[in-house]
């Protein structure tokens, strides 16, 4: 699997893969991957979409490549609900 294949991919219009997006994000965030690289992709996914699936995807590897911080014990503090259906996703 590798960037360019993925970026071909998703500029022709076809729909990207758990693996795929996951190897995205792990990628990136090592690295391995350039911002022109991460740029080209973001541009096809602006340009021809992503379904839900692909976009709960890239929702879940996001969310579990950073610290995740559990904020619900400060007061003032609002939990955003799409973090709270990204936590029960990586709980599953």
């Amino acid at each position: 699997m590798n960037i360019i294949d993925i970026i071909a991919k998703k500029k022709d219009k076809l729909k990207l893969n758990e693996n795929e997006i996951k190897f995205v994000i792990d990628s990136y965030v090592k690295e391995k991957i350039s911002d022109a690289q991460m740029s080209a992709l973001l541009m096809a996914i602006y340009i021809n979409g992503m379904d839900g699936e692909e976009t709960a995807y890239l929702t879940k590897y996001m969310a579990l490549s950073g610290e995740l911080v559990d904020l619900s014990n400060v007061k003032g503090i609002t939990v955003d609900k799409l973090l709270l259906v990204v936590l029960a996703i990586r709980q599953a």
